[in-house]
């Protein structure tokens, strides 16, 4: 039987050669989730034997992740805000850059006392979950346009013990919730899809191959959705009530002139690990 030190010695190898930017983290990341152990203990232990059946089942996971298939979706979860989510082709894999966007609304959440609170665009659920779990108080209504994103959302939502607490609903941007009537909430965020057309075909494989185009595509611009969720806002959210968006690179000053114009108050952005301008935060003008 092969060790785990001679199957990721030839795995690494064959992930540079095809080009993938982590062959190491890759290679460890599936020996360890098929053999059911940490990655840490792998480590430690490089001389484990591993079985046909094992060895095999590696050997189909590696073949996958040299077609780029991302590891998210062959691992089948991913880690945001410190706890797993199932993940699947119907949504996006988790970003860190999401976290940021994720605290900057439970600062403000904390401070203002919210407990009514919409994530628009939800996918996987990482955001309305993150909230529902972070603030015990609040309730989360979590809108996205694809049953198969919401079912995975559901599950994480179950999967996390906040599945009370968060109303899922199938639609549009806002129109779900002006249909079941929601009105007054103290907070939407929305993480929308904002890859331009231009965009979308230069994307490198893991995104643009297998990462569903429902959830990135943002139209020429892209920020035909981000817009009209800016002019519809006033419908669902009190006034004083917080709107908090992440947007692609280079967006950031757009959306803030948009919000400017519309007469929103307190536009700030958020720069990301990397220096991008990459969350932007924006108080509805009026009386709460």
């Amino acid at each position: 039987m092969p060790t785990a030190r001679e199957l990721l010695t030839d795995a690494i190898a064959r992930l540079q050669q095809a080009g993938c930017d982590s062959p190491r983290l890759d290679a460890e990341l599936l020996l360890a989730h098929v053999l059911g152990i940490s990655r840490i203990r792998l480590r430690v232990h490089p001389e484990l034997e591993v079985d046909a059946e094992q060895a095999a089942r590696f050997i189909a996971l590696l073949t996958r992740r040299l077609c780029r298939e991302p590891i998210a979706y062959l691992l089948g979860e991913w880690e945001f805000y410190g706890r797993p989510f199932t993940v699947s082709p119907a949504v996006l894999v988790p970003r860190p850059e999401t976290e940021m966007l994720a605290e900057a609304v439970l600062r403000w959440a904390r401070e203002t006392d919210a407990r009514r609170l919409a994530d628009i665009g939800t996918g996987s659920g990482i955001l309305a979950i993150t909230l529902a779990k972070e603030l015990p108080a609040a309730t989360v209504c979590a809108v996205d346009l694809s049953d198969d994103a919401l079912c995975v959302a559901r599950g994480n939502a179950e999967r996390h013990g906040v599945g009370e607490r968060i109303v899922f609903l199938r639609g549009n941007l806002l129109t779900p919730l002006r249909e079941a009537g929601v009105t007054a909430l103290d907070a939407i965020v929305a993480n929308l899809p904002y890859i331009t057309d231009a965009q979308m075909a230069e994307l490198m494989p893991e995104v643009g191959v297998y990462e569903p185009a429902l959830a990135l595509r943002g139209g020429e611009d892209g920020l035909a959705l981000i817009n009209r969720l800016i002019t519809d806002c006033p419908l669902v959210l009190r006034p004083g009530g917080l709107l908090a968006l992440e947007v692609g690179d280079g967006q950031a000053s757009a959306v803030q002139a948009k919000l400017a114009a519309d007469g929103w108050r307190d536009i700030r952005g958020i720069k990301d690990y990397g220096g991008i301008a990459r969350d932007v935060l924006a108080i509805l003008p009026g009386r709460a």
